[in-house]
């Protein structure tokens, strides 16, 4: 099964610099070659491989105390509960939940992309802890508008038509602290 984040994004890395951050960060999770990525980012396809358990060490030496099992667990309330009072931060929900769903994916197939402007948010997340889902990691179908991705309903004709903002859904998470960070698949043309 491959995970493509395709290159609707590149235009947000510039650099090789940042692209060897990203594998080296990911490394284990991802593996694949950026070609054209300063010149408009052509053919940018990061393959899913082996074990997504093998992400897990990366977040182990940064949050040596975490534990994936317990923060999954834990249902909305008891997670933002905590998140605010600071008893977790929001790397480690992050990265507890993109373990989950790479892992998920791995079985079911389930996301379409990875969106990299998550990482980036994650980041300045903490500007907005008073929002209702202040850290929390949240996925959309692929029928929601997200900027500079496509929204196919599960339909190739709509591939390569990137959304130019995002949709309201998408606004109002954010607003409120949540952190868009994978697209899931759907059925075509949201027929069943």
């Amino acid at each position: 099964m491959i995970l493509y984040i395709r290159s609707k994004v590149s235009s947000k890395i510039h650099s090789a610099s940042q692209i060897k951050k990203f594998t080296h960060v990911f490394f284990p999770i991802f593996r694949g070659v950026a070609t054209g990525v300063a010149g408009g980012g052509a053919g940018y396809p990061w393959n899913l491989i082996g074990n997504p358990n093998q992400s897990w060490p990366f977040l182990k030496s940064a949050h040596p105390s975490s534990d994936p099992a317990a923060i999954l667990s834990l249902s909305l309330p008891e997670l933002t509960k905590q998140l605010r009072e600071g008893l977790l931060c929001p790397e480690e929900v992050f990265y507890s939940y993109m373990q989950k769903t790479l892992a998920v994916h791995k079985n079911l197939n389930c996301c379409t992309e990875i969106l990299l402007e998550s990482f980036d948010q994650l980041k300045r997340v903490d500007s907005n802890k008073e929002g209702l889902l202040y850290g929390i990691p949240v996925s959309i179908k692929d029928n929601v508008s997200y900027k500079n991705y496509d929204c196919t309903c599960g339909v190739i004709v709509n591939l390569n038509q990137p959304a130019k903002k995002d949709s309201v859904i998408v606004e109002v998470l954010k607003k409120q602290g949540a952190i868009p960070f994978v697209k899931t698949n759907l059925p075509q043309a949201l027929l069943k």
